[in-house]
């Protein structure tokens, strides 16, 4: 008898360690979001230091580490926030394992439409994490925009029609 309650002993401490240990986890998921979030405060305060120190440093030169990459990227993004906002977290795109790496990449539409004054027709922003077991903070993100030259149709022409 003293047998079994060594043994349901042992299982009941290495079902107790089991879920302990799950118990201090959290979601990376969710810290992405925060700091998705922590990142756009830093960059709507035009604030490209903040956006150096909450990043994980790689050891290439990219949008983070470069700083005058850094400073000339978190203004232009500051003045597209200034301009037309931050849309909801509805509208954010995430997307796991990019490049097979085991990391994510949050893309934040800032500008879908037409900007009759600059013909800016999209901006974007994607904010790049490596994979969670080496950090979850990022480590890049990229400016998109994308421009229609003014008064250049770009639509493809009409189709040819045979006998003309």
């Amino acid at each position: 008898m003293t047998i079994i309650k060594y043994i349901s002993s042992i299982f009941l401490l290495a079902l107790m360690g089991g879920f302990l240990s799950c118990a201090g986890q959290h979601d990376p998921a969710e810290q992405r979001e925060k700091e998705v979030y922590t990142f756009l405060a830093h960059v709507k305060a035009n604030d490209a230091q903040g956006v150096n120190d909450m990043s994980y440093h790689v050891n290439y030169p990219c949008n983070v580490t470069d700083e005058r990459m850094r400073e000339h990227y978190v203004k232009i993004i500051a003045d597209l926030i200034a301009k037309y906002g931050i849309p909801g977290k509805d509208k954010w795109i995430t997307k796991l394992d990019h490049n097979g790496s085991g990391g994510a990449s949050v893309t934040i539409p800032i500008f879908p439409g037409k900007d009759a004054d600059t013909s800016l027709t999209e901006a974007r922003i994607i904010i790049k994490f490596p994979p969670a077991t080496i950090s979850e903070k990022m480590f890049d993100f990229e400016l998109i925009n994308i421009y229609k030259p003014q008064n250049q149709d770009l639509s493809p022409p009409p189709p040819v029609k045979k006998g003309d």
